[in-house]
């Protein structure tokens, strides 16, 4: 019976814990385009994109997201104002 308990606690808590962790990397990307949208600096930019967990997030969308604004470096002066 514990076996079978054990078994079902884990088939619950790993499809949750995967979940969580794809929820974690959206919210980072959703922190990032907000802050792109409401006009943060290239430094700003680059500190949530270095935060970002990078083997979850498709850092060449980010990337390509900054440099449509002329953020190539988080010394950059933004472009798009």
């Amino acid at each position: 019976m514990r076996k079978i308990l054990v078994r079902a606690s884990c088939a619950v808590a790993l499809p949750l814990l995967a979940l969580t962790a794809c929820a974690s990397t959206q919210n980072e990307h959703e922190a990032f385009r907000e802050a792109l949208e409401e006009g943060a600096s290239c430094a700003e930019l680059f500190e949530l994109r270095n935060d970002m967990d990078r083997s979850e997030t498709n850092i060449d969308t980010v990337n390509a997201e900054l440099r449509e604004v002329g953020c190539y470096s988080s010394s950059s002066m933004r472009t798009d104002s």
